[in-house]
């Protein structure tokens, strides 16, 4: 059976693509000092809430990932 870890969580200033394309550009950054493993290898799914800037940033960072919505946003966005 197929697991999801966590890889990390982030409070951003600015909801722009350019802003959100930064922080995964510095997350990758980091993860590959730490692993020697480059984030779009790796990562299978991003879960976040459906904001277009966030869907740019996510698509164009992780192409062959699934993107899903947030539960408790998918609710929200219901009531």
């Amino acid at each position: 059976a197929q697991t999801i870890h966590p890889l990390a969580i982030f409070i951003a200033k600015s909801e722009s693509e350019a802003s959100l394309t930064a922080i995964l550009r510095a997350l990758d950054a980091e993860i590959q000092r730490v692993t020697q493993v480059q984030l779009d290898s790796v990562v299978t799914h991003v879960i976040s809430d459906a904001a277009g800037a966030v869907w740019n940033a996510v698509q164009r960072f992780f192409p062959r990932a699934s993107h899903l919505q947030c539960y408790f946003h998918v609710v929200q966005a219901c009531r």
